[in-house]
């Protein structure tokens, strides 16, 4: 195709009419940063495993919900890669800062916490009380029922899923 020539291009109901030489100049980028985000993906038996989401108890259910906000930085699937904050797979009951292929702030390295139910549930209050000079930037959940159910959902969050003690599936 000649560079003067013109090309239609469907687009969501409508048709565009572009010039082929400007739009293979400004959609190029696009198209290749587009191909690059699926290189190094596993698929198949090798993409990570997550909880089984159907199993999980109503309470857990609405914690996945909830996860979306913090699906922006976080990655729940066991053995994925972490985003802007760490995986959180197996983080019910373990010790704040210990992942060595994440690179924690300096103030939660030091905290000694222990991520127990409680301590996830002042955390997720007001992330900045409970480790001043956090780099989380989440300025905290207020409902506490929400908390509760966020926690149900981290705790399916591992091999195999605990319940948390406020999920009514665990009497």
């Amino acid at each position: 195709m000649a560079t003067g020539d013109w090309a239609v291009i469907p687009l969501f109901g409508q048709v565009l009419f572009r010039q082929w030489g400007r739009m293979r100049r400004s959609f190029l980028p696009l198209f290749l940063a587009l191909s690059l985000c699926a290189c190094g993906q596993p698929s198949g038996a090798d993409a990570p495993a997550g909880p089984d989401l159907e199993s999980l108890s109503p309470l857990a259910q609405k914690g996945l919900t909830l996860f979306r906000e913090c699906g922006v930085c976080h990655n729940y699937q066991k053995g994925g890669r972490h985003g802007v904050g760490p995986n959180l797979w197996g983080v019910v009951g373990a010790p704040a800062a210990q992942r060595d292929t994440f690179a924690y702030s300096r103030a939660l390295e030091r905290s000694g916490l222990i991520w127990t139910e409680d301590t996830l549930d002042r955390y997720l209050e007001n992330p900045h009380e409970v480790v001043p000079g956090t780099r989380m930037a989440y300025r905290g959940m207020a409902d506490p029922a929400d908390r509760d159910a966020l926690i149900a959902f981290l705790a399916s969050l591992q091999d195999p899923p605990k319940l948390a003690p406020n999920d009514p599936a665990s009497d």
